[in-house]
């Protein structure tokens, strides 16, 4: 049996956030179609590491100045780490959202759901 090999490229979840996986670990962040809807993104909520996500909950709470949004987890499994420096300073994430993780998410999946498509660059 041929192995399957899995890309470590970002993806877009239908709900337009990014996520990578590579060895069990999701990585997520916005795609700059959700940054450009929402404006300056001004304050952001990240869960606590430790937290038990289930595919479509909430996984944190962007603030702009126009609005408040959640950022849903395209994955289940446990949050082991969150971009702490981005509750300090957010420049990063409003110059480069596809560049600019939010948290990571361990999970049992080995395969993207193919709702999820290669963001273009």
């Amino acid at each position: 049996m041929a192995a399957c090999v899995i890309p470590v490229q970002p993806f877009i979840a239908p709900t337009r956030e990014w996520v990578r996986l590579e060895d069990g670990i999701a990585t997520l962040g916005i795609s700059a179609s959700i940054l450009s809807d929402l404006g300056e993104i001004v304050a952001l909520e990240l869960p606590e590491i430790g937290k038990i996500l289930v595919t479509g909950q909430s996984a944190a709470v962007l603030e702009s100045s126009k609005t408040s949004c959640d950022l849903y987890s395209p994955v289940s499994g446990t949050v082991t780490a969150v971009h702490t420096a981005l509750q300090h300073d957010l420049s990063p994430l409003n110059h480069d959202p596809q560049d600019t993780w939010l948290l990571r998410i361990r999970t049992d999946i080995t395969v993207l759901s193919s709702a999820t498509h290669p963001i273009p660059r």
